[in-house]
């Protein structure tokens, strides 16, 4: 997909995940009796605007999409109790749970196939390989808890990240002393020495774009690569990942076609991809992946079961945020992991690109951490409301507005901190 149709995917899931979030607030609002007098997505001077007849709502689209908000009339709002006013303030973060629980009961109840959690990988001399861990191996037990997917697996291994003590995978002790990962682009799985399995790939050419990079160098339908500047290729990841790391670069590429051994050169293009960084792009396509049918699983919960898996899915996600805030507030994790605009664009596209199933997955996942973020108790967001609102039940008194005023300045300088820090995480990225 070209950048344009990335960046109207990337715009549509904002868009979509912030009119949920909002939503729950209106609706519940809109229940409890209180005067809704705007529903805005996005911030700054409206891009397009209408006034229902019948409610009085002013729905606005606006162009900073960083979030959005919904109005409600003063009088109306204030003069309600203060547990109503706490469900309304409640209500978006539970909108957002909600449509996470809803995409995971559906994928569920009708069957997720993915690869079993079996390792492909294990670098020589690495803390994998010193615990004994091989090639083939099905991980069954991370810390002795059961994990059934790469993701729990991925989950288990993250809430030791920054640990110097030992973690145990099936049994095998990994000491943890010299586990090192990137601060800005962190791969725990990898830092231990080992891969997940993905299935050999022979690096032939299945199909060629047109007008792309590719159909000038002369590559062709049925094509082995040999090699790519005397690199030797064995299997079709590794020429994409030497073409990704040489962008708008002249190579030499050679082929068996047929009978014939033979000698292409050309130039390589190059696309933003993961991080805003510019990689090398050729335009070919492999041929189809076939995974091994004992290399794969199929969870399938039926209806009620799904329901009872989707909100266990959707706590363990909800409840590793608080895991990750832990650690970074401990100091256990760099500051740096934290992504801005960037990085949530990249990973939308690299969602997407690996199909619908991924995608919505994602978008529940998305979903979650909006949750989190808002729950947070800080002045300005959700949860530093919901926090004021319950001093004010249990004192019967609301806190001075001076106070509030102090506490929502207070609020909008920790998120300006935590904005800039993430945007400029995501700038080192690409310069890195």
């Amino acid at each position: 997909m070209d950048m344009l149709g990335n960046v109207v995917i990337f715009l549509v899931t904002i868009i979509l995940l912030v009119l949920i979030h909002e939503a729950g607030h209106f609706c519940v609002a809109r229940i409890l009796g209180v005067t809704v007098e705007r529903f805005s997505i996005g911030f700054g001077r409206a891009l397009c605007k209408f006034k229902s007849r019948k409610s009085g709502v002013e729905y606005v689209l606006a162009p900073i999409l960083l979030g959005g908000y919904v109005k409600l009339n003063d009088d109306s709002y204030n003069a309600k109790p203060a547990w109503r006013r706490l469900l309304i303030m409640l209500a978006g973060v539970a909108a957002n749970l909600l449509l996470a629980i809803l995409v995971f009961w559906l994928l569920f109840s009708i069957g997720i196939k993915g690869p079993k959690p079996v390792i492909g990988e294990v670098v020589p001399h690495s803390i994998a390989a010193e615990a004994g861990l091989y090639s083939g191996m099905l991980l069954r037990t991370i810390d002795n808890k059961p994990v059934a997917s790469w993701q729990e697996a991925a989950i288990a291994i993250v809430k030791r990240l920054g640990d110097k003590n030992t973690m145990t995978i099936n049994g095998h002790v990994l000491a943890l002393q010299n586990w090192s990962v990137s601060k800005l682009d962190p791969d725990p799985i990898a830092g231990l020495g080992f891969k997940p399995y993905t299935p050999f790939i022979r690096p032939i050419v299945n199909e060629v774009k047109k007008n792309s990079p590719a159909s000038r160098i002369g590559l062709r339908r049925g094509d082995r690569v040999i090699s790519v500047d005397k690199t030797p290729i064995k299997r079709w990841q590794q020429f994409l990942r030497y073409i990704a790391q040489h962008p708008q670069t002249q190579v030499d590429i050679v082929v068996t076609r047929g009978h014939h051994t033979i000698k292409l050169s050309g130039k390589t293009g190059s696309r933003f991809q993961a991080g805003w960084k510019s990689k090398g792009y050729l335009g070919v396509s492999s041929l189809p992946v076939k995974w091994p049918s004992n290399m794969l699983q199929e969870r399938n919960y039926g209806i009620f079961g799904g329901l009872i898996q989707s909100l266990r899915q959707t706590w363990m996600l909800f409840s590793f945020n608080f895991i990750v805030l832990a650690k970074l507030a401990m100091g256990k994790i760099s500051l740096k992991v934290l992504g801005g605009p960037i990085t949530i664009f990249a990973a939308t596209e690299q969602a997407f690109q690996h199909g619908i199933i991924a995608y919505i997955s994602f978008l529940a996942m998305l979903s979650i951490m909006l949750a989190f973020i808002n729950i947070l108790p800080i002045p300005v967001l959700d949860g530093g409301n919901a926090v004021m609102l319950v001093i004010e039940m249990i004192f019967k008194k609301p806190i001075p507005e001076n106070v509030q005023l102090i506490a929502v300045r207070i609020g909008l300088f920790i998120l300006a901190a935590i904005m800039f820090v993430a945007i400029g995480n995501d700038v080192l990225r690409i310069l890195s």
